[in-house]
């Protein structure tokens, strides 16, 4: 549209809002294994919603069904038993600390250049992260950030299967 310059800036979080956790450092003890923090905007699985709501609620159920993985989800929208409710988003930050991984699909998977702000969020938490790979996002080291991007939602729960058996500190760590 004319414009003489283009600037990526990536998501990132309101440092008044999340200021908390910039104070303190967050603890190596959690409660859960995982977290997910997502709306299910998909009212009927795999044929309605958003881009991206299928695999969110792929990524969602298989959270729900995995008997090892200590998880909660927290969103609005999904059957009845999956998620906690709403969280507010000022609360996000002490919710990720909560569990050791942070873990969530991103509507609109298929947008280049994009991050749920779920993903700095869990950064200024101090917890590991898996999430949606988009194009564009290479920047991102895999791992050595404590982002772990993915192409598609079935490996996310064999991925996190894998970072918990590494242990809590190379995980906090990460964080």
């Amino acid at each position: 549209l004319g414009a003489r310059k283009l600037l990526f800036i990536p998501q990132t979080y309101c440092h008044i809002t999340f200021s908390e956790l910039e104070e303190n450092e967050p603890k190596p003890e959690t409660c859960l294994d995982a977290v997910m923090i997502a709306r299910n905007l998909s009212k009927i699985p795999y044929i309605t919603g958003v881009p991206g709501s299928a695999a969110r609620w792929k990524l969602a159920r298989s959270l729900r069904k995995h008997r090892k993985i200590a998880s909660d989800i927290y969103g609005d929208f999904w059957p009845v038993k999956w998620s906690k409710g709403p969280v507010p988003y000022k609360d996000q930050g002490k919710v990720i600390r909560s569990a050791k991984i942070s873990i969530n699909w991103d509507n609109w998977d298929n947008y280049l250049h994009y991050s749920s702000d779920r993903l700095p969020i869990s950064a200024i938490a101090g917890r590991p992260h898996i999430t949606t790979f988009h194009g564009g996002m290479e920047w991102f080291v895999e791992g050595s950030t404590g982002v772990h991007q993915l192409k598609n939602p079935n490996g996310a729960i064999d991925l996190l299967e894998e970072l918990l058996e590494r242990g809590d500190d190379v995980n906090f760590k990460e964080g």
